[in-house]
């Protein structure tokens, strides 16, 4: 790499702001505002990411996501009960939480989360700025669920919803995501739209969580708009979603 670069730079003392100069020395003007405009292609590489994992079931979060504490472990303990292994085509869905900025650090478990929400450091993910999302999950009953030493199921989604974006555990072998959908907007609602398609049930765990750092804001970005308007065009002309909607 060495003879690409303009400068020699020591990560010791302060690495974000090499990381800046790497940008620069190694992207040229013209490259970086054409990756900025880029379609990410989140599906695709979900489908890698799966590909590549191994394990029985499987979890797609946003890379921004983070697991509550002793979350993996829970997981794996609910997930070896043999009433849960008998069910090949049962969908676990995790709810997703923002955390204000202000708070320190983020809530290590239920309790803690519901006082965030009492207290407005917390909400729900993208209820300000797409309400879809988790809307049919019904997670106003999901902070109402008493919780318990280990994960249960807190109760049943019965009905699937148009534009419903649920982080979920299942077994790996569950839809792929459809690589047409890149960048922002639709990329899960699709899947998930697939899933439920295929015959699987949807239910809540009572004490797992996600937490993402930070209220969200509506996006201006005109790449990022684009990129939704163009996945809301093909979505909704897909004959097969259209026949579901």
């Amino acid at each position: 790499m060495a003879g690409y670069l303009t400068s020699a730079w020591s990560c010791e003392s302060d690495p974000e702001e090499v990381n800046e100069h790497l940008l620069k020395d190694l992207r040229p003007a013209s490259l970086t505002a054409a990756l900025r405009n880029a379609s990410y292609p989140q599906n695709l590489l979900r489908n890698v990411a799966r590909s590549g994992c191994g394990t029985e079931y499987s979890m797609t979060t946003d890379v921004d996501m983070i697991l509550v504490e002793g979350m993996a472990r829970q997981l794996n303990q609910f997930l070896a009960k043999d009433d849960v292994k008998s069910c090949k085509k049962c969908a676990y869905i995790i709810p997703v939480y923002e955390i204000h900025d202000s708070v320190k650090n983020n809530p290590t478990d239920k309790r803690q989360l519901l006082y965030l929400l009492k207290k407005k450091l917390a909400q729900r993910f993208h209820i300000r700025v797409y309400g879809p999302n988790q809307h049919n999950s019904k997670l106003w009953l999901w902070e109402k669920t008493e919780t318990t030493p280990s994960l249960e199921v807190a109760y049943d989604i019965d009905k699937w919803a148009s534009f419903w974006e649920p982080v979920y555990v299942a077994r790996s072998d569950v839809p792929l995501y459809d690589e047409r959908f890149r960048g922002y907007g639709f990329t899960r609602s699709s899947q998930v739209l697939e899933t439920t398609r295929a015959g699987y049930s949807w239910h809540i765990l009572n004490n797992a969580f996600l937490c993402h750092r930070g209220f969200q804001k509506l996006s201006t970005d005109p790449a990022r708009v684009h990129q939704i308007e163009h996945n809301s065009h093909l979505y909704q002309s897909s004959p097969e979603i259209c026949a579901t909607t």
